[in-house]
């Protein structure tokens, strides 16, 4: 399969501009006023909780800025394509959410310098999306400039940058790129929410129906003085 962008990608482009429009606006706050749209988790945990939303499309340097905005934009909307805006909507911007409250309740269970440690949300969404791309096309060919891999092996590299970043930063520094790919892969490979949701509501109404015919006795014709064919038995 050919690596080509969407047409429908509506929801991804707003998400890379919002990306870039953040980070500046975050620099030139923190810079003038000391306002902080970035995550850290001793401020979370002291009542600013907006973080956990403004943290997701904010990063700190240039460079950051424009290659999580390109991965967000092609990444982010081959999968707007293939599952709809909705869904796509929900899986970036909920898993990015979850990993940066994973990250403070990490740091609360720590109590060390992880409170004080800032992290940025461009980072995560750009990996989850990277790696979500090549878990739902798995086995699929990806022809990507010029390189052709399996999606599979598309979603290992994607890891091998957050691994290369724990490697360069240290593991706190990715604490929260670690706990987003987790449920990407759980979300992906395992089980949306949605489909969670679906399948206990399935085995509720199994477990209905199997206690509502837990009483129920079959009566054969012996057992019965109805003569044969009668439909005494049939309500």
């Amino acid at each position: 399969m050919q690596f080509r962008l969407p047409r429908t990608r509506n929801a991804a482009t707003a998400l890379a501009v919002i990306s870039i429009i953040t980070s500046v606006v975050w620099y030139l706050l923190a810079k003038s006023t000391g306002v902080m749209l970035y995550l850290v988790p001793a401020d979370v945990l002291g009542l600013q909780f907006w973080q956990l939303i403004t943290f997701i499309p904010a990063t700190k340097d240039p460079s950051p800025v424009l290659f999580g905005a390109f991965i967000i934009w092609s990444m982010g909307g081959s999968l707007e394509g293939l599952w709809g805006t909705r869904k796509f909507l929900s899986f970036s911007l909920g898993v990015t959410f979850t990993a940066g409250l994973l990250t403070v309740l990490t740091a609360w269970l720590a109590g060390n310098s992880l409170l004080e440690r800032p992290y940025f949300g461009t980072n995560v969404l750009s990996g989850i999306l990277w790696v979500a791309y090549g878990l739902t096309l798995w086995s699929q060919q990806l022809n990507v400039f010029g390189f052709f891999l399996t999606g599979r092996t598309f979603a290992v590299f994607g890891v091998l940058v957050t691994a290369l970043q724990a490697v360069f930063g240290g593991g706190a520094a990715v604490i929260p790129e670690i706990f987003g790919l987790a449920l990407t892969f759980l979300y992906v490979r395992w089980a949306s929410p949605h489909d969670l949701w679906l399948r206990f509501q399935s085995w509720r109404l199994r477990k209905q129906l199997k206690n509502r015919s837990s009483h129920l006795e079959v009566i054969s014709g012996s057992k019965s003085n109805a003569p044969r064919g009668s439909d005494k038995y049939l309500h």
